[in-house]
């Protein structure tokens, strides 16, 4: 079977406005790979729009699938409910922003939530108009192209919009559009266009998507809580694109000091808890290793560590702080683009190169101090290393009971004589025996993520440690997306 004479087919029997990126049709698809239907192995650089945000076929995902699949197929819910769905909810209205009861609907697309958002705000208010933003994107259902800011291509050629839709700018200061231009364009907008008393909603993206990656200022969502408050309009916030944990918390508007009325969505601060354990502050760290799976998801940590304000991250770096050369050097080994995706382990690595002295051609001075910040969103963790380990610092009785990532990376560190502080916890992790340790660090790696190659050595203070992780995948899998390679990696100290 060919690739072409499948497109052939297509071009006969798809209309042309499914459009396609490439002419690459999937036979089978596993970890960050896809094999065409010609045998050609292919590195998956999309994540499927980044939905397979976990790899291909994860192994949790599939075997819940199975699961189900024991029990039954599909029943619709409306006729015969299943718990599951409540539980789904449930979780759902606990993470949401916003100290206040709330429910949740479960529909097919993200135009689809948009056009049911719209659907209760008028009908709760019983007011009809809705404002949306220029660049906004918002679906192609016909509401959802009435709401979306852009003409080409999303509009042209499908005659009028529904009506009592109207747009104000998005600030974009890279565009010369402030703050304070939105907000008086949008009181122009009230005494030239649409009476306050007669808007049901007004509808934004936390950050634009299609508009180009622009992320809402945080004194425009907070002007917008004050406008909807003052004229009783609810806020509604589209996280179609940015929820589930896109932004490197579970919800965009996390990052606000504000909370809407409505979220669309298709799918904790761990940098306060960190530094609540330890008397040390962002001037006094040396080097920072951050994931960096999703590029933005650098300054996000950045800015949520404290080592630049709010909305500075992208001058921050411009100004050459994270250089190696700069206060606080990002990534020296490289990042995710050099160890194929370790995640956790590759930074942690890393960092404790830095500490040991041992980073060779990339070492940052003398450093003493370390933060890892590891994944994103609800997966999200950071650790705070400390080259003297004499700190007073102490392992939590229960930390058997945290997860096992933070217990596995306790138990290593334990044996190589680094202090650490984490947003889980204090820790003492110097001093025990390396056996030991290493036992246990192989037991939870069982658990976790299959067979690992025994840690040896006798205990103690050694000189061994610099081989931590020397070996974490083959290079047949170095290019693994998500950390689903996890489940391939090996470790071993020689």
């Amino acid at each position: 079977m060919k690739n072409s004479a499948i497109a052939e087919r297509k071009n006969q029997s798809i209309s042309r406005g499914v459009g396609m990126t490439t002419q690459v049709y999937a036979e089978r698809a596993e970890n960050s790979e896809i094999w065409d239907v010609e045998g050609r192995r292919y590195i998956d650089f999309s994540s499927g729009i980044a939905v397979v945000n976990t790899g291909h076929r994860h192994p949790k995902v599939i075997e819940a699938v199975k699961a189900q699949l024991d029990r039954f197929t599909h029943t619709c819910h409306q006729v015969v409910p299943y718990e599951s769905y409540v539980h789904l909810a449930e979780r759902l209205n606990g993470m949401l922003p916003g100290k206040f009861d709330k429910k949740t609907i479960f529909v097919t697309t993200g135009a689809e939530a948009v056009e049911n958002a719209i659907k209760i705000a008028r009908n709760a208010t019983g007011r009809q108009a809705v404002i949306a933003f220029a660049g906004g994107f918002h679906g192609r259902t016909f509401m959802g192209m009435a709401l979306t800011g852009k003409v080409v291509p999303y509009k042209v050629g499908f005659g009028a919009m529904p009506a009592d839709v109207f747009h104000a700018p998005f600030p974009v200061p890279l565009h010369g559009v402030s703050v304070a231009d939105s907000l008086a364009a949008l009181d122009k907008l009230f005494k030239a266009d649409v009476d306050p008393g007669r808007v049901a909603a007004i509808i934004v993206e936390p950050v634009q998507g299609e508009g180009g990656f622009y992320e809402a200022p945080r004194e425009f969502m907070s002007a917008l809580r004050k406008i909807c408050d003052q004229h009783g309009i609810l806020l509604i916030a589209d996280e179609v694109q940015t929820g589930f944990a896109r932004t490197g918390k579970m919800f965009a508007m996390d990052h606000h000091e504000v909370a809407p009325d409505l979220t669309t969505m298709a799918a904790h601060d761990v940098a306060r808890d960190l530094w609540a354990h330890s008397d040390l502050k962002p001037d006094d760290i040396d080097v920072l290793a951050l994931y960096d799976g999703f590029s933005i998801f650098v300054p996000y940590w950045l800015e949520a560590l404290g080592f630049c304000g709010h909305g500075e991250a992208p001058h921050f770096i411009a100004d050459g702080h994270i250089a190696r050369t700069g206060s606080v050097p990002v990534n020296t080994g490289g990042g995710q683009l050099s160890a194929g995706r370790l995640h956790g382990f590759g930074l942690l690595y890393e960092a404790c190169a830095q500490l040991w002295g041992e980073a060779g051609a990339r070492q940052v001075g003398d450093a003493r101090t370390a933060v890892c910040g590891m994944g994103g969103g609800p997966l999200a963790g950071a650790m705070l290393l400390v080259r003297d380990c004499r700190r007073s610092c102490q392992v939590p009785d229960d930390h058997e009971g945290k997860s096992a990532g933070l217990t596995l990376a306790v138990a290593l560190l334990r044996a190589f004589d680094i202090g650490a502080a984490t947003d889980q916890g204090e820790l003492r992790v110097c001093g025990d025996a390396l056996k030991a340790a290493a036992g246990e660090a192989c037991a939870l790696a069982q658990a976790m993520t299959g067979p690992l190659r025994a840690l040896s050595g006798s205990g103690g203070h050694t000189d061994r440690r610099h081989r931590l992780l020397h070996q974490p995948v083959s290079q047949e899998r170095r290019h693994g997306i998500g950390g689903l390679n996890r489940r391939d990696m090996s470790a071993a100290v020689k």
